[in-house]
């Protein structure tokens, strides 16, 4: 029998609704390829924007160590839709209990002034970022739904939207020469609690956003003017409490904040 993708979709949005643990349901993606999980991925987003969530606002990149990748079965990093309803400005407050698991991931975010018009041009790290209009540090909220990661996960976190539930974004600024070697920091209620650097990112984010750029032309797709993208993590997911205020700054940007109650 076929694996339908439209049925994927719809158990996703089924256990999404119910608050089902990742993977705890058999789905058949197991046994698929990245590909027919971005595909069950379109599906899925289509659903949240038809519940109105917004259009698409651009896109997330996760994954994107090796070990990371290996740790789920995968060799690439992962792209994920983020919705215009779920792009928010710091500070920020958040609910815990809206989610299942939230966590947290540093980042850097990027707003791009012009489309990424060919491969050709776009596939490399000395060339995509004259597309690039401000750079921001930022908060991915990921919900990961009490995920237990294992070797065939990778395609499930695909089909999920790469569990993105928005971005938090501190002010913009403009584009520095390099993302390389932004050391930043976290802070949890005004005390540091972890460390990390834009090298965390492929060895240079502009290099994850050239990955995304190559990768959307394989689907036929493209980085429009005004989109946001998440680069990856430059601290890895962090657990959340209530009551807690968590701020990261990054080189010389300004913070973002981010308070859970």
């Amino acid at each position: 029998m076929a694996f339908d993708v439209c049925d994927a979709a719809r158990q996703l949005m089924i256990e999404h609704d119910s608050g089902i643990v990742f993977g705890s349901k058999p789905s058949g993606l197991e046994k698929t390829s990245p590909d027919v999980a971005y595909q069950v991925q379109d599906a899925f987003v289509d659903q949240l924007i038809k519940r109105g969530l917004g259009d698409l606002a651009g896109y997330k990149i996760g994954f994107t160590t090796i070990p990371a990748q290996q740790l789920v079965g995968l060799n690439a990093p992962v792209s994920g839709s983020v919705l215009q309803s779920r792009v928010y400005r710091g500070p920020w407050t958040v609910r815990k209990a809206d989610f299942q698991r939230l966590r947290i991931e540093c980042e850097l975010a990027v707003r791009f002034k012009s489309a990424v018009p060919n491969l050709a041009t776009a596939y490399r790290a000395d060339s995509i970022l004259k597309y690039v209009d401000t750079v921001h540090a930022a908060f991915e909220l990921l919900d990961d739904r009490n995920a237990t990661l294992h070797a065939h996960a990778g395609v499930g976190v695909i089909a999920d939207n790469a569990w993105n539930a928005g971005i938090v974004l501190g002010p913009g600024v403009n584009p520095p020469k390099n993302f390389r070697e932004l050391q930043g920091t976290l802070t949890r209620n005004g005390q540091p609690c972890a460390t990390g650097s834009s090298n965390n990112v492929m060895g240079d984010p502009a290099l994850s956003l050239s990955w995304l750029a190559g990768h959307l032309f394989s689907r036929g797709r493209t980085i429009e003017p005004g989109q946001w993208v998440m680069t990856g993590a430059v601290i890895p997911p962090t657990d959340v409490q209530v009551g807690d205020h968590y701020r990261f700054d990054l080189a010389d940007f300004p913070p973002v904040e981010l308070r859970v109650f």
